[in-house]
């Protein structure tokens, strides 16, 4: 489905799961601002004039993501949808000592998704706060965490679920305004993230977890399911939590 005359705004865009939904609503044709924390994105060469990157914007920082939507606002003040992908993972047991670390991924899984999308809508209303806006769509990229519990990373377990918890509370909040809200939660993907130094993507991401399909998912399949969502084809699907795991059987 095409995406011609759209724009869009994807976070944690410059690498995994937010590159490729970027190059999905690229190649239909949509223009792309891409936010991410790393000063390296490269596609930007290759797609100049349909994509706008915002480097080494720390999505838990309220200032960094005022200062982004601002940029955004001025080049292009109408938007059709918005990614949450931006993320991390660490592992931590339960302990005092791990306090920190708890709260930074709390900080930029759970803060930096409302950050992003208060930030959002305050462009998405400018004009009119109260006017129906049909074509809008919000995706939030969740977890398989989102839905189970896992030992050693409580932090993200707990910061996935709350993502769950938001798209449900906003798809009730912007319905009105015909927003739709929803979440993906992919299964283990093979992106840098579930790359162990050591170790192969597979064996490291796979091991103690029973899924079906026996192999990982390719980034490019979450991306297919967020451009779907995005789009009129989906018109009526609103507050969903949609599992791409190939069959989780845990």
């Amino acid at each position: 489905m095409s995406m011609l005359g759209k724009t869009f705004v994807v976070t944690g865009g410059a690498s995994g799961i937010g590159l490729a939904i970027v190059r999905k609503l690229v190649q239909m044709s949509a223009s792309v601002h891409v936010i991410d924390w790393s000063d390296n994105f490269q596609d930007l060469d290759a797609k100049e004039g349909k994509v706008w990157f915002y480097p080494s914007v720390d999505v838990s920082k309220r200032e960094d993501v005022t200062k982004a939507f601002n940029s955004i606002a001025e080049r292009t003040p109408k938007l059709h949808g918005l990614v949450n992908c931006a993320g991390i993972v660490r592992q931590h047991p339960t302990t005092v000592e791990n306090d920190a670390i708890f709260k930074q991924i709390l900080d930029v899984n759970l803060g930096g998704t409302w950050n992003v999308t208060t930030e959002f809508m305050r462009v998405v209303n400018a004009e009119d706060a109260t006017a129906k806006k049909p074509d809008t769509s919000i995706v939030n990229i969740g977890s398989t965490s989102s839905y189970r519990g896992f030992p050693y990373i409580p932090g993200y377990v707990a910061s996935k679920h709350a993502v769950l918890g938001l798209t449900r509370a906003w798809a009730q909040e912007f319905g009105p305004l015909g927003i739709r809200v929803n979440m993906i939660g992919p299964g283990v993907v093979a992106t840098p993230m579930t790359k162990v130094e050591g170790g192969s993507a597979k064996a490291d991401a796979l091991t103690g977890i029973p899924v079906a399909l026996d192999r990982l998912a390719e980034p490019e399949e979450i991306a297919d399911v967020a451009h779907y969502l995005l789009g009129s084809s989906a018109s009526y699907v609103n507050g969903q939590g949609i599992e791409v795991n190939g069959g989780w059987l845990g």
